[in-house]
């Protein structure tokens, strides 16, 4: 039976006009990274690593959509699209970071990080944002099967990946968000938009090189949905990717991505040893 023109609609989770009576809104104090393994049936390359966020964000919609029957993520895992727009009229999200990770240097990426950089103040992750971390297995990536098997929780990255520190080097290559500016000038945009002072930075003549194989920045442009959702450029081969170094005139801390695509693993810098 179809239901009464007069039926109220269900509530909305996410709504902010109820959000402040959801206890699956309060948010965990400490809970500011969550990390899971990459168990997948064959290796994935680091330079597929926005494809790998792409599928992992999917799965988390699945996930959100058969645990709570909703079709979108809480604002603390993704805020959706249209949901701040600065001065300049450019969309800011303030929502986790993705970002895949080849924490064993072997050339394949085998964690998964999800982390609230950007968002000092407001506690960690929500609930319902674990809840779903907790749940999602994994994610599908073409022809791979990927499992996630839950592999740490707390307040910052383990590895030295976000210490403080005045020099960073790109881990990921950065992807200048707009054409009609220089890449220099869009990564002193980047960081203003970050709240973080200026930075000097210099492009570097590096590649990912794994054993037995070497990887340039351009090789890490996403394919498939991700460039044709999020970055036209990158479908028409028009985004310049290039690996940087940053020296800060003070310490400053992690994690520390900017760019185009920063929230899906492009951009990513890491603390580097001052000469």
């Amino acid at each position: 039976m179809p239901p009464s023109p007069d039926a109220a609609d269900p509530p909305d989770p996410y709504d902010r006009r109820q959000r402040a009576a959801d206890p699956w809104a309060d948010r965990a104090p400490l809970a500011r990274i969550w990390r899971g393994r990459i168990l997948a049936e064959a290796p994935i390359g680091v330079e597929r690593a926005v494809d790998v966020a792409h599928a992992f964000l999917a799965a988390l919609n699945q996930t959100a959509r058969d645990l709570f029957g909703v079709s979108r993520l809480p604002p603390d895992l993704h805020a959706g699209p249209g949901a701040a727009v600065d001065a300049d009229g450019v969309e800011t999200h303030h929502h986790a970071y993705i970002f895949p990770e080849d924490l064993d240097l072997d050339g394949a990426l085998d964690h998964l990080c999800v982390a609230l950089g950007g968002q000092p103040g407001v506690g960690g992750f929500t609930r319902r944002g674990l809840t779903l971390l907790a749940a999602c297995p994994g994610f599908w990536l073409g022809d791979i099967d990927a499992r996630l098997s839950a592999a740490g929780l707390g307040p910052f990255c383990p590895f030295g990946l976000d210490a403080p520190a005045r020099l960073w080097r790109s881990l990921t290559p950065f992807a200048p968000p707009l054409r009609r500016h220089g890449a220099a000038a869009q990564i002193e945009d980047s960081l203003r938009r970050l709240g973080l002072a200026p930075a000097r930075a210099t492009p570097i003549a590096r590649a990912i090189a794994p054993p037995g194989r070497l990887i340039p920045a351009r090789a890490f442009a996403p394919c498939g949905p991700a460039a044709r959702r999020w970055t036209p450029a990158f479908a028409a081969g028009e985004a310049e990717m290039a690996f940087w170094s940053l020296e800060f005139e003070t310490e400053v801390e992690g994690p520390l991505a900017i760019g185009a695509l920063s929230h899906f693993g492009l951009g990513r810098f890491a603390p580097a040893p001052e000469d």
